[in-house]
């Protein structure tokens, strides 16, 4: 009887001390959880109710995720690993940028009649990009590249640098493609392991690869949205064929897709098209496809700027294009005036 007692007595210490280890993992696991939140709250002046989106710059959320507004506040939380960069598309279309860090909570606090002012505290990159915000707005693009030289010499472990760099020398209507190899890789030397920053500079290559006077890749497989083969042979094999990037969301790359489209359908067949939509949402890209009445290839997987055709041909930017001739490039990444002048010249053969 004693030893069954004993016996007993110790299972009951191992069974306690086995549930309260395990009661410590569960805890553990949910506060190493919740330290992976990030989370933004404010207030914006003069919105009652509506709707803010949000995607990262990095496509490391995976989706374009909706922020409602609720007698002037907002709450939104995300689930990350790594540091992201934020952009918040407002009801008039126009962007701001939130840094966001895994266990860390910022407040907003912002007018909707003056964006450019919108300040965000709770992180040491948000403090650093109220300083520069209006600046950014107000500025030149020539002006933004000289800013983000500067950010990125005072402070290359800041992903505001990064930002600038990918946003306003990347992205640029007038790309400074040397500049941005410069830049990439100074701040490289101060985060060697920045996925986003390897990714950049990944895309520099493929850009590099498809710039002015190369041929177009040869070896690229796509599926259409609706399920068809994409016969990148016959984009070789055009008069003029351009390669562009848009999103419903994004009214520069919708304005873009129309003025293009438009050249394309008074082109006689001259002209061959190839879009890639950068939703996240497969309905809204069909819908875009019915109202705008595209009728080539679009090329849609939900991955936004993850997607394996935007890295293949080094697209950096919301709207983005190639423009070749006879399978052969003869221009990139122009604005949208630029693009439609240029398309024409090329099919007058001028």
């Amino acid at each position: 009887m004693c030893c069954r007692f004993t016996e007993n007595m110790q299972m009951r210490k191992l069974f306690t001390a086995a549930a309260f280890a395990a009661f410590v993992a569960v805890v553990l696991s949910s506060c190493s959880q919740e330290g992976k939140y990030f989370k933004m709250e404010g207030r914006f002046r003069h919105i009652n109710q509506g709707e803010f989106w949000v995607y990262s710059l990095e496509g490391n959320t995976g989706r374009l995720d909706t922020i409602r507004v609720r007698d002037g506040r907002i709450a939104y939380e995300k689930r990350i690993n790594t540091p992201t960069t934020f952009i918040i598309i407002f009801p008039n279309y126009s962007e701001q940028v939130v840094f966001g860090e895994p266990g860390k909570t910022v407040n907003i606090k912002g007018d909707a009649s003056h964006l450019k002012e919108m300040e965000v505290k709770g992180t040491r990159d948000n403090e650093l990009m109220n300083k520069l915000r209006v600046r950014v707005a107000d500025a030149t693009p020539d002006e933004r590249k000289q800013m983000a030289e500067q950010v990125v010499a005072d402070n290359p472990k800041s992903r505001v640098g990064t930002f600038l760099v990918a946003r306003h020398v990347l992205q640029s209507p007038t790309p400074d493609y040397p500049l941005a190899a410069r830049l990439i890789a100074k701040l490289l030397e101060a985060q060697p392991r920045d996925g986003f920053l390897v990714r950049l500079d990944r895309q520099l290559k493929r850009i590099a690869e498809t710039s002015s006077g190369t041929l177009f890749p040869d070896n690229l497989k796509a599926t259409a949205i609706d399920s068809t083969d994409v016969d990148f042979e016959k984009l070789r094999n055009a008069d003029v064929a351009v390669v562009n990037t848009w999103a419903s969301w994004n009214v520069q790359s919708m304005k873009q897709q129309r003025m293009i489209a438009n050249v394309a359908r008074s082109s006689r067949g001259r002209l061959a098209m190839l879009s890639i939509a950068l939703d996240n949402d497969r309905a809204e890209v069909e819908n875009s496809i019915k109202h705008d009445t595209i009728t080539w290839p679009v090329i849609f997987d939900g991955r936004m700027f993850e997607s394996p055709l935007v890295d293949s041909l080094g697209l950096t930017a919301m709207p983005d294009n190639i423009v070749m001739k006879k399978g052969k490039i003869v221009g990139r990444s122009m604005p949208t005036d630029q693009l439609v002048e240029e398309v024409n010249k090329l099919l007058s053969g001028k």
